[in-house]
Order: C-alpha cells, then structure tokens, then sequence
C-alpha cells in the first residue's frame, strides 16, 4: 500500500518539473532572440553610418578649391628667432644641456628673450631642445631702426614684435594740430585708462579709500606723541592691577571637613 502512494506522489510531481524545465528554456530562448535582434539592428545602424559621407563634403569642397584656386601665398620666413625656455633645466640629458649652452640658454631665466638667426644650424640646435624652448619669429611691425638711437627707445615683446617708440623730432612737433592737446582732451578718460586705474586700486586694497579715513593706532611712539600713550606704562599698570585683585574666596564642599 505504501509503494502504490509513492508512485502517484512521483507522478503528480512530474508535470512540475516538466513545467519548470519548460520555463527555463524559454527564458534561455528569449534572451537569445533578443540579442541576436539587438546585434543586427547594430550592424544594421552600422551600414547606413559607413554609408552616410555627408560630414566629408566640406573637405572634399575645400580640397577642390585648393586644387582649382590660386596657389597660397608664399610666407616669407623671418631673419631671427626670439627664443625663450620655457622649462627647467633640472634632470635633463647632458647633450641637451650642451645644445642650451650653445644657444646661451642654459644659465637664463625662464620666459627670457634670447635673439637668434634664423639660419640651418641654428634651427637644428633649436630641434634638440624643441620641447624645453619656445620659438617666435621677430617681426617689425614699425620697420626696421634706422638710426642707432632708436635702439634706445625699443622694446622686444614676448609675441616677438620689435617695437621703437620714437621721439617727436622739433620740425615734426611743429607740424602737429594744437587742437589735439587742449584742456578738454587733457582731461578725457578711455576705458584702458580706467581699468588700469581701478586693478591698481584693487591690488593695493585701496577700493574707495577717499571714503574711509585711516585710524592708526600706535604702539611703539611711531609718531613722537609718548604722552597719548605709554606702551610701557600700561603694560606696568595692567600687570600691578592684575596682581592687586584678590582671588575668590574658596567655597568648601558639602559632606568635606574644611
């Protein structure tokens, strides 16, 4: 009797099993299809990228305009070179040591100027230390000095412009307008003028300064007048009051024998 209740048990616990297997191959199925589809919508957005060339139309534009255009114009290449280095010498290679020193690079301070021609050996020299240096052609956006006192008025900027701030020779000053120099251009303002004012006032924290009058207040007699106050005295006078006050009183503890 007992066997035969075994085996109907058995039974009823099959088509659980078979359904639980089913389910599991179905889940394994789906998720299957749904990257197999998920891949060829890829290759699929894949193709029409590949195929779409609407982004290379400009430059296949631009290529044809070169080619069918006149030729750029020649750069003409600048007589000498403003170098300046712009990185440390420390930790670096012995033969780049020595092209800096043939360069005069070696002992200068970082971002300063140092004049060279633009010539093969140098810009090999140049090519060495490429990474430790920065190179900017001298450009004379004035014209080259024709006197030997204009190299007293010139100025080199980092950007590589020689600059000549020339004198008003007497016959030119002569020539000028007066009109240009009268009272109400003496006192006109630009906005250069005014920012440079107002960055110098704000670097020395002097913003509104004609507002607030400066209080001093002295230790030391900076000023001569020892009898508005004594530094001396009042540190002698704090010390002997300090010293006059009487401690307060000890209250003993309850339940503590005194």
């Amino acid at each position: 009797m007992a066997g035969i209740v075994l085996n109907k048990l058995k039974d009823l616990q099959r088509p659980c099993l078979v359904v639980r297997t089913c389910a599991t191959v179905l889940q394994m199925r789906h998720k299957s299809a749904r990257k197999f589809f998920r891949a060829r919508e890829y290759q699929n957005w894949k193709k029409k990228r590949d195929a779409d060339k609407t982004w290379a139309e400009p430059l296949l534009e631009y290529q044809k305009m070169l080619e069918n255009g006149p030729p750029p114009p020649e750069i003409e290449p600048a007589p000498l070179h403003a170098v300046s280095r712009i990185r440390p010498v420390k930790g670096v290679p012995w033969w780049e040591k020595q092209a800096l020193e043939r360069l005069g690079l070696l002992n200068t301070k970082m971002n300063e100027l140092t004049v060279h021609k633009n010539t093969p050996g140098i810009n090999v020299e140049l090519r060495k230390v490429n990474h430790l240096v920065k190179v900017v052609p001298v450009r004379f956006p004035h014209g080259l000095p024709e006197d030997p006192s204009d190299f007293d008025h010139a100025k080199l900027k980092s950007n590589g412009e020689f600059v000549v701030n020339k004198s008003l020779k007497p016959q030119q000053a002569a020539e000028i307008n007066n009109d240009e120099y009268n009272e109400r251009r003496k006192w006109s303002l630009d906005g250069d003028t005014i920012r440079k004012e107002m960055r110098r006032k704000l670097e020395r924290k002097a913003m509104h300064d004609e507002y607030y009058v400066a209080q001093y207040s002295y230790h030391y007699n900076q000023d001569g007048k020892e009898e508005k106050y004594d530094r001396w005295t009042k540190t002698v006078k704090g010390k002997e009051e300090k010293k006059k006050t009487p401690l307060p009183s000890a209250v003993p503890r309850p339940g503590f024998n005194t």
